[in-house]
């Protein structure tokens, strides 16, 4: 039995330093996607056309997700080679859960997002109050153009709820929930909202990323976890498309703005309000009564038994390429938000 626990702990440690190194090799592709991007988009456009900035985004997105992603699978498919492959493809088979299960679980998901969300940004705004720090959040291009508006909605909602999903649900999840479905679920998730390396969205996508890994293992499908990801992200992109943010810049520089624009963008963000205000009630309700009445929903496998949940967790987390992700993430995170220039 000593044996085995043994080469069970080797084995966590092994597959944690695999899951890290793969993330953090993705992390270092995109400062070097974002650094090479412009010189690339230089061969299709000139950089004094008006175009320039929509053709950057769409180069430096389209890296990121359709090479940057499959690159880093490639190289969790080269180290898991001792363990007899790994098979992203897998995750896309058919859920082992019913629609309405499915459904329910989305709006749960998109809905407690929402409510984390508000929740965070309360917090780092008594924050910022308290400790007089003005704290700096990346945000998406707000040019005007329809070209750019195009190419964030596309980035936005059609490349990352798939490439991410299959990086972090496919991919690194899978490759460590047997090792306690929930633990595991809580690491992966931190994972995904530490990599966005912008405080005010982390606590929200990893509570998206902790609800994502959630579904994988009950349906053992990445395309529930695809759906959430992409309801969520067609919000935020529709926003991008339809809020004319240039006016909202205007507003905050203190710039004149008629009376029309003015009132226009004021009643499109209005219906954007009411919408998310709605699915974070629904969600929120939605998760109360599965903790009252459905408590199986949260109950998930428990394999490897013979060693403890907590020797479990705590061997994956000391992992050394695990420790470094973890240290380089917050350490981004906090220069961002102390230093990034928006």
């Amino acid at each position: 039995m000593e044996k085995d626990i043994k080469s069970i702990t080797k084995e966590i440690r092994r597959n944690s330093n695999i899951n890290s190194t793969v993330i953090l090799i993705f992390f270092a592709l995109m400062f070097v996607i974002s650094y090479i991007g412009e010189p690339l988009a230089k061969l299709f456009v000139s950089n004094d056309s008006k175009s320039f900035d929509s053709i950057h985004t769409l180069v430096v997105y389209t890296l990121l997700y359709a090479v940057g992603v499959p690159f880093s699978l490639l190289i969790m498919k080269l180290m898991k080679r001792k363990d007899g492959g790994f098979r992203v493809t897998e995750s896309f088979r058919k859920p082992q859960m019913s629609a309405g299960w499915i459904a329910k679980w989305v709006l749960i998901s998109v809905g407690m997002t929402y409510v984390v969300s508000f929740a965070s940004n309360i917090i780092f705004t008594i924050i910022e109050m308290l400790s007089g720090v003005d704290l700096k959040a990346a945000t998406f291009s707000t040019d005007s153009t329809l070209l750019d508006k195009l190419v964030n909605f596309f980035a936005v909602t059609v490349l990352a709820p798939i490439f991410e999903e299959l990086l972090f649900r496919a991919s690194n999840y899978r490759n460590c929930m047997k090792y306690g479905a929930w633990s595991m679920a809580i690491i992966s998730g931190l994972t995904f909202g530490l990599w966005h390396s912008n405080y005010s969205q982390t606590f929200y996508t990893a509570l998206l990323g902790i609800f994502s890994c959630l579904m994988y293992a009950k349906t053992k499908s990445i395309i529930p976890s695809i759906i959430t990801h992409f309801c969520l992200n067609l919000i935020g992109g529709l926003q991008l498309v339809f809020v004319d943010y240039s006016v909202v810049d205007a507003i905050n520089a203190g710039e004149s703005v008629s009376a029309g624009d003015m009132l226009g963008t004021f009643a499109v963000m209005m219906i954007f309000v009411l919408i998310i205000i709605g699915l974070a009630i629904t969600g929120l309700v939605l998760f109360i009564i599965e903790l009252v009445k459905h408590r199986d929903s949260f109950r998930l496998e428990n394999e490897l038994s013979d060693v403890s949940a907590v020797k479990k967790t705590l061997t994956y987390l000391t992992a050394p390429m695990t420790i470094i992700m973890f240290l380089a993430f917050i350490a981004v995170t906090v220069i961002n938000a102390l230093y990034l220039e928006v």
